[in-house]
């Protein structure tokens, strides 16, 4: 007996998976940005306490 498997389900699988990899990838983008921000706002607190 064969069984039929649905292709379009793999199909959705596969553009799900691909899916979360993007959304990975934007994710830690997001996260290197916010280190940065940060370290940008460490370094101006710096060259305030600087000028006082």
């Amino acid at each position: 007996m064969i069984v039929y498997i649905d292709v379009s389900y793999s199909r959705r699988q596969k553009a799900e998976g691909r899916r979360q990899k993007a959304e990975g990838r934007r994710q830690k983008a997001e996260g290197r940005r916010q280190k940065a921000e940060g370290r940008r706002q460490k370094a101006e607190g710096r060259r305030e306490e600087i000028y006082r």
